[in-house]
C-alpha cells in the first residue's frame, strides 16, 4: 500500500486531462480489437474532468465491449464549488 502511494504522489498532475483517451490507450495494452481472453483491468484515477479527445463514456463503452473492467477512484477536493472548476 505504502509503495502505491508513493507512486502516486510521484505523478506529474498538470495540462489537459484526456480520460476517454488514456482509457483506450489503456485497453490497446490487453487486445487489439478483440474481446480478451484473460481478466483484465485498468484502475483510473481521475478528478472526473475530461478536458480532451475521446468521451470518457464511449470509451468505457468499449472497455466492456473488448472485456476491460474499468475501476474508478476519485481523486481532488471534497469540496465541490472546488471541484467543478
Amino acid at each position: 500500500r505504502a509503495e502505491v502511494l508513493d507512486r502516486i504522489g510521484l505523478l506529474d498532475l498538470r495540462g489537459t486531462t484526456a480520460i476517454g483517451k488514456a482509457l483506450l490507450a489503456g485497453v490497446s495494452t490487453f487486445t487489439s480489437g478483440e474481446k480478451v481472453s484473460a481478466p483484465s483491468a485498468i484502475i483510473l484515477l481521475s478528478d472526473g474532468r475530461n478536458m480532451d479527445g475521446t468521451d470518457p463514456r464511449e470509451a468505457a463503452r468499449e472497455a466492456k465491449r473488448l472485456g476491460v473492467v474499468v475501476h474508478t477512484i476519485g481523486v481532488g477536493s471534497a469540496n465541490p464549488a472546488v471541484a467543478s472548476r
